[in-house]
């Protein structure tokens, strides 16, 4: 007995036939997961090579105290810009992508704003980032950046996440004491060779700034703000063709204030 030839006509139908097939599969499927809950939180911080300032799980449990029903909540009414909003207020937190898996699991894939400098004033302390954003300091978690401190004359604002310097448009050498201090340690941050010489940053009360080497026991006297490139280049220079040779402790200061000089003071 011969067998059944299938003309294009059934060739046709059968393939319309399957691909009906996956599309009511695709919707159903779908549909499924709409009405699934969800089921869990997870979050991923990148720290940009920073020190920690937020564990993952305390955003995660910050985001579920505010959202006590997140978990259980149908998948198509998950509140996308809600759970956006919440993560993207802590101060910490410079970007924010939320995703939901096929799981039903809420993922937020985060990164840390990264702290440069340490500010100490009277009325308080804080991080402050690249970007001039303020950040609260935590009991849990200490950054290795580099500390500012003296006669500052500046408060700091309630909420202190609400300091923005970036958002200045002004002359660095006639600023506020926390900007100077801040453009600073940008500067330092910027340029490694000489950010990591230094672990401390002084304002004095007349406005010259004071820097703490990590080597050595003395201090060198940066003045302002300007010029900042010129002033490092001659105590780089000091550092690698002098100091080497006649030691690290030999002067007490070294003062960078004045152009195309270094004056070293002895002990």
């Amino acid at each position: 007995m011969s067998k059944p030839v299938l003309t294009n006509t059934h060739k046709v139908l059968l393939g319309m036939a399957f691909l009906l097939l996956v599309v009511v599969a695709v919707v159903a499927s779908n549909v499924a997961h709409r009405n699934a809950r969800i089921s869990r939180v997870e979050a991923v911080i990148d720290y940009g090579g920073g020190d920690t300032l937020v564990a993952a799980s305390s955003i995660v449990e910050t985001l579920q105290q505010q959202m006590p029903t997140l978990v259980g909540t149908k998948v198509k009414d998950f509140p996308h810009e809600a759970v956006s909003r919440i993560v993207e207020d802590s101060p910490y937190i410079s970007q924010c992508d939320v995703q939901l898996s096929v799981s039903s699991t809420v993922l937020l894939q985060l990164k840390q704003r990264v702290p440069i400098i340490h500010l100490f004033t009277s009325h308080g302390e804080c991080y402050i980032d690249h970007e001039g954003r303020a950040m609260p300091t935590n009991s849990r978690y200490m950054a290795d950046v580099l500390v500012a401190n003296g006669r500052i004359a500046d408060t700091l604002p309630s909420p202190i996440s609400s300091l923005d310097l970036n958002t200045l448009e002004t002359d660095s050498t006639q600023s506020s004491d926390i900007y100077k201090l801040w453009y600073v340690a940008r500067y330092l941050y910027d340029t490694p060779l000489y950010g990591q010489l230094f672990d401390q940053l002084y304002l004095r009360a007349d406005g010259d700034m004071l820097l703490v080497p990590r080597v050595g026991n003395h201090i060198v006297l940066l003045g302002d703000t300007s010029s900042l490139d010129n002033k490092l280049q001659r105590l780089h220079g000091l550092y690698t063709a002098g100091l080497s040779r006649v030691g690290w402790d030999t002067y007490k200061q070294i003062n960078l204030k004045y152009d195309r000089q270094v004056v070293c003071t002895r002990r």
